[in-house]
C-alpha cells in the first residue's frame, strides 16, 4: 500500500496529462487503424454474442494501442488463455478486494498467471524504449515514471484493467440527520450501479432519455452530477477521454461495416457485479452482415448497421 501511494500522484498526473483531450489526435489514428483490423478478423457475416465480440475487437486494438504492437499476446492463437484469465481476474475482482485471495483460488491463479506474463511484456516494453519521448507508449511512459521498477507488472496489469477503485477514507459522514462512524483506515467503495438507478439522482432510470445531458458541459470535463463512471473527485480515471473516443469510434465503424438483428432480448445487468465493470445477466446474441454502400438490401432487420 506505501509503494501505491509513492507512486500514485506521479503516475497519475503522467497519464492523465497524456491521455488529455487536447492529446487524444495523437492515439486516434493509430486506435482507427487497429479496429478496422480487428472487425475484419469478424468476417462477413455470422452470429455470436454481443458481449464477447466487443471484447474479441475492443481488447486487441485498445491493447496495441496503448502498450504497442506485439508487446501483450493479441493474435487468435494466443489470445484464448489470456482471455479466460483476464476474465476471470476482471469479473471476481471486487470480492477479491474485500476478502484474502486463499478463498477465491480462480481468481488468484488468474492474477499470477498475468503477473507472470506482464514480466514478460514489460521486458519487451523496456527493450523497445525510445529515447524519442514522442515515440513512446503510454506504458512506456509507466515505466519510465514508475518508482521501484520491482511492481513494473503489478502496473502493468493494473494499467491494462484500469479501473481504480476512487476510495478515500473518512472519519465522519452526515446523511440528513444520522451520523455513520467510519474507522480511520476503512475503505469505502461507491456502487455506481446503484447510484445510476437512483430516482432522486436520474429520474425514470431505466429509460433511454439522451436529453438528461444537456446539463452536462463536457467541453469544460464536466459531467452530470452524481455521475460516476469514471470515478469522482479530484482522481477521476485518468483514461475517461480516452475511453469516451473509444466507445464512439467502435460504435461508428461498427455501423457503418455490419447490419445485425437481436436474436435475444437485452438482459438485465448482473446483480453480481455492483462495484467492478457491468456485466449482462444471460447473453445476448446477434448475427452480424457485412454491407457496402450507404443503403443494405433485403429484409430491415430490427437494429440496422451498416459498413
Amino acid at each position: 500500500m506505501q509503494a501505491f501511494y509513492q507512486n500514485h500522484g506521479n503516475l497519475y498526473s503522467m497519464m492523465k496529462g497524456k491521455m488529455s483531450p487536447s492529446n487524444l489526435h495523437k492515439f486516434s489514428g493509430t486506435l482507427c487503424k487497429e479496429l478496422h483490423e480487428h472487425m475484419a478478423h469478424l468476417g462477413t457475416e455470422g452470429t455470436g454474442d454481443l458481449n464477447d465480440l466487443v471484447r474479441q475487437v475492443m481488447y486487441p486494438a485498445v491493447v496495441n494501442t496503448l502498450f504497442g504492437r506485439g508487446i501483450c499476446p493479441t493474435s487468435p492463437s494466443e489470445i484464448k488463455e489470456f482471455e479466460e484469465h483476464f476474465q476471470k481476474y476482471d469479473e471476481d475482482f471486487e470480492y477479491a478486494s474485500q476478502m484474502p485471495e486463499c478463498f477465491l483460488r480462480n481468481w488468484s491463479k488468474s492474477k499470477k498467471w498475468l503477473l507472470k506474463l506482464f514480466e514478460k511484456v514489460v521486458l519487451d516494453a523496456e527493450r523497445t524504449n525510445p529515447s524519442e519521448t514522442a515515440s513512446k507508449t503510454l506504458l512506456q511512459h509507466l515505466l519510465d515514471n514508475l518508482r521501484g521498477k520491482h511492481l513494473a507488472p503489478n502496473y502493468g496489469l493494473l494499467m491494462l484493467w484500469a479501473a481504480q477503485a476512487n476510495a478515500v477514507p473518512l472519519k465522519l459522514i452526515m446523511h440528513d440527520d444520522l451520523n455513520f462512524i467510519i474507522p480511520a483506515g476503512d475503505m469505502l467503495m461507491l456502487s455506481p450501479y446503484w447510484l445510476h438507478r437512483n430516482p432522486k439522482y436520474f429520474p425514470d432510470p431505466e429509460m433511454f432519455k439522451p436529453d438528461r445531458w444537456k446539463e452536462a458541459n463536457l467541453e469544460k470535463n464536466a459531467f452530470l452530477d452524481s455521475f460516476v463512471a469514471f470515478g469522482g473527485g479530484k482522481h477521476q480515471c485518468p483514461g475517461r477521454w480516452f475511453a469516451i473516443m473509444e466507445i464512439q469510434l467502435f460504435v461508428v465503424l461498427f455501423l457503418y461495416k455490419y447490419e445485425f438483428v437481436l436474436l435475444d432480448a437485452v438482459p438485465k445487468e448482473s446483480p453480481l457485479h455492483l462495484v467492478g465493470t457491468q456485466q449482462p445477466m444471460a447473453p445476448l446474441r446477434s448475427p452480424t452482415n457485412a454491407c457496402s454502400g450507404i443503403v443494405c438490401s433485403g429484409e430491415t432487420p430490427l437494429i440496422h448497421l451498416l459498413a
